[in-house]
């Protein structure tokens, strides 16, 4: 047989609504952000055993108003009362049609680290569980975004911060060589956040 395909994702654009399940022989759009995507994530990749796989994993935990856990939360804004309320103000370029104060701009890429601390934390136990599960070794794992934040910029189109998509990659190895093409029979996992 082929690969088995699981989706797991936190829905909106990401969902069975717009089509997004099409291929993917598991999908799971009801979402929780990372808290709740990870252990899912492990859950299925453990059960897949020794066949191969391919999981989408989406998570809006890094999109405004940049809802995180503490001590992310608090970790670069120790003061969320000295600042514009973010919770009505995202989505819908509300953000680019206030005059925002240089505290709420701070504020802004605050929160936003807050959130990619907290993300960077999650992915830790995602590889921390793969590892466990004996999957990391034999894994190609593609950690990339689906936008950058223009963080209280003036909005002129598309922003160059919208534009950029990094993405991280880390390929199998075998016996210290990078793997070869057909020695990629294991599990691939992709994180999009």
């Amino acid at each position: 047989g082929g690969f088995a395909t699981g989706a797991l994702t936190d829905g909106a654009w990401m969902s069975r609504e717009t089509g997004f399940a099409h291929g993917f022989t598991s999908f799971d759009d009801s979402g929780g952000g990372l808290a709740a995507l990870v252990p899912r994530a492990l859950s299925w990749l453990r059960a897949l055993g020794s066949a191969p796989g391919f999981l989408f994993l989406h998570a809006y935990d890094v999109h405004c108003p940049y809802p995180t856990r503490e001590p992310y939360d608090s970790a670069f804004c120790a003061d969320h009362g000295a600042h514009v309320d973010l919770a009505d103000k995202c989505g819908k370029g509300a953000l680019f049609e206030l005059e925002l104060s240089e505290a709420d701009r701070a504020a802004l890429v605050d929160h936003y680290d807050g959130g990619i601390a907290s993300a960077d934390a999650w992915l830790g136990e995602l590889f921390q569980g793969l590892r466990a599960a004996g999957l990391y070794e034999r894994a190609l794992i593609v950690v990339t975004s689906d936008h950058g934040e223009s963080l209280g910029e003036p909005y002129r189109g598309v922003t160059r911060w919208q534009q950029h998509r990094g993405a991280q990659v880390d390929a199998p190895r075998t016996a210290g060589h990078r793997a070869r093409k057909h020695q990629r029979r294991g599990v691939v996992a992709i994180l999009r956040m």
